[in-house]
């Protein structure tokens, strides 16, 4: 379908931002001789073997023998320096390098960059001292909890990934707010919400027809009866803008389209609810602190 949403009276140029998700990457933990050299790939791209020789190649490593000695997952872009800077907190601003920082050496500034984002790593690692006592207290490390962990955690990030991507892009609220606007002719004050709630409601029929893919046993079949509800502009533009066009539209289908759409939000709602339940119990920043802490253990033995 057309991303571009169009009227005779109006021309959206704005693409949802929610209709294009953001790509994950994985990043290699590469130790060489004394350094360490994260490398990111983007996800289901990746494979051990030439993240390993790409990631020499930047750094014209050819000759020198590398160990993969962790695999960080499921990592946004905008996350990675983050991750880069934590293992310079760690192991020396000089002894690691990924990321945006890749030169041999680093300016004085970039440096200096480096040790303030330190700095608030430190605090705030300061301020959750329990959790670093936690953390030193741990003893049951052996391979396969390390393999069940990263497990567990890579189940409940996919759940969240799930959640994240069928939570109903439209409220009730929202439904409610336009039903009380479809019988105002002009548009007024609120015609900026207007506009964004009509993107919304393309992206919220993407998400269903998304979830119709893989739950097709527990869905409304007779939503794809209802018309406009892919391209939302071409009836409410008509019921809210336009006089003439409202009366040559008639009033009789707004029931069925604000019923259809209640419909595809609880469907929705149902669904993430149940996936939160799944995950409710695991705390799963404390299991991805935890894991690191094993996997470092493991990489300096």
């Amino acid at each position: 379908m057309d991303l571009y949403l169009y009227s005779n009276s109006f021309e959206y140029r704005e693409i949802a931002p929610n209709i294009i998700q953001m790509p994950l990457y994985d990043i290699y933990v590469f130790k060489g001789d004394n350094q360490f050299f994260l490398y990111p790939k983007r996800r289901y791209e990746n494979n051990d073997t030439n993240a390993m020789i790409e990631c020499k190649c930047l750094y014209c490593l050819e000759n020198e023998m590398l160990q993969l000695c962790e695999k960080i997952e499921m990592v946004k872009q905008t996350e990675i320096d983050g991750q880069v800077i934590q293992w310079m907190s760690q192991e020396g601003i000089d002894h690691v390098r990924g990321g945006s920082f890749t030169d041999t050496i680093l300016s004085d500034a970039t440096k200096e960059y480096i040790s303030r984002q330190i700095k608030y790593m430190n605090y705030d690692l300061e301020k959750n001292a329990g959790i670093i006592k936690r953390l030193q207290g741990l003893t049951d490390i052996s391979f396969s909890n390390l393999s069940n962990m990263h497990q567990e955690i890579c189940k409940c990030k996919n759940i969240q990934e799930k959640i994240d991507k069928y939570y109903p892009a439209v409220s009730i609220e929202d439904l409610n707010w336009l039903r009380a606007k479809v019988d105002t002719s002009l548009l007024g004050e609120w015609k900026d919400k207007y506009y964004k709630l009509i993107r919304n409601l393309t992206i919220l029929y993407k998400q269903y027809k998304e979830y119709q893919k893989f739950h097709n046993d527990e869905v409304i079949h007779t939503v794809d009866d209802v018309p406009h509800l892919s391209l939302p502009h071409m009836y409410f533009d008509a019921r809210i803008i336009s006089e003439e066009c409202r009366r040559s539209v008639g009033t009789g289908n707004d029931n069925e389209v604000f019923k259809t759409y209640e419909t595809i939000i609880y469907t929705l709602l149902n669904r993430t609810d149940e996936l939160k339940f799944d995950i409710h119990d695991f705390d799963l920043e404390w299991e991805e602190m935890k894991y690191r802490y094993y996997v470092q253990l493991f990489a300096r033995q």
